[in-house]
């Protein structure tokens, strides 16, 4: 990434932390779209202490699913 858009990364990510508070999934949907829409290129957004996103993944193989239960 370049200096200027790390920076706007920095601001977007700003805006959107005061703009939904805390709503983590929320936060990482309107840093990606903002992206997207400025760069038009598929980028990710992951955010939170639960990393809430909104990514898009091609599956090609079946992937192990993972659950918070203990075995």
């Amino acid at each position: 990434m370049s200096e200027e858009m790390i920076n706007e990364a920095v601001e977007v990510a700003a805006e959107a932390i005061d703009r939904f508070e805390g709503e983590y999934k929320d936060i990482a949907a309107y840093v990606k779209k903002t992206f997207d829409k400025k760069y038009e290129q598929s980028w990710q957004c992951i955010c939170g202490k639960d990393f809430g996103r909104l990514t898009k993944i091609r599956q090609i193989m079946p992937q192990p699913m993972q659950t918070k239960e203990k075995v």
